[in-house]
């Protein structure tokens, strides 16, 4: 049983699936590209620079694209899944629960207070408060030393390979969530549940 969980925002919390592939279409039509949803889903990272990456959009333009791309998606505030707050009330009561996205920080603290998920969790950590990005164990191990817990007697909850590698990494074990996002590979050695709502039979046996 663990002693603390961590969760992704965007796709495991939060559906953000349209408004984001929304924000995406508008930036790249700026610039005088076409964003399928094919494409979209097959470049889709939680690091939205790797996105950029491989969509092969110029390097020179990816901060200027990201305030684009914030823009756009600010324009809209995105709900919890169904069940997600009484979820959440329910595992707080016996976990420190801790929130670990590589959404921007001014994004992400506008809209967790907008759909009331702020006040559920003890530590915040963004994109913007490590140096290094997922897949890398910044954000988690920052998280996990601010709620004095070590990685093995945590999970970080996600919807993406990023989000396992990320947990890999870091020491702390995973368990994935599916989500319209890019999903998990059927072949990873983890359990992925149909959404957060079954958190709660799972860490109850």
């Amino acid at each position: 049983m663990p002693r603390a969980l961590l969760f992704d925002l965007d796709g495991t919390l939060q559906d953000t699936y349209a408004i984001h592939y929304q924000a995406f279409r508008a930036t790249f039509a700026h610039y005088g590209r076409i964003l399928t949803e094919e494409q979209y889903q097959a470049a889709y990272a939680p690091n939205w620079f790797l996105t950029y990456q491989l969509l092969d959009f110029p390097q020179e333009l990816w901060a200027e694209a990201d305030g684009l791309w914030l823009e756009e998606a600010g324009k809209h505030c995105p709900q919890p899944f169904p069940g997600v707050l009484e979820t959440l009330a329910a595992l707080k009561e016996r976990f420190p629960l801790g929130l670990v996205t590589a959404g921007q920080r001014q994004r992400v603290t506008h809209e967790i207070s907008q759909n009331n998920l702020r006040d559920f969790f003890q530590v915040i950590v963004t994109g913007d408060d490590v140096e290094h990005p997922k897949p890398a164990p910044d954000a988690i191990h920052k998280a996990l030393e601010a709620l004095g817990i070590p990685p093995a007697q945590s999970l970080y909850i996600g919807d993406t390979d990023l989000d396992y590698q990320t947990a890999v990494n870091s020491g702390a074990g995973f368990i994935g969530i599916h989500s319209q996002f890019n999903s998990l590979s059927a072949d990873l050695p983890i359990q992925i549940l149909p959404d957060v709502t079954h958190l709660l039979g799972l860490l109850a046996e």
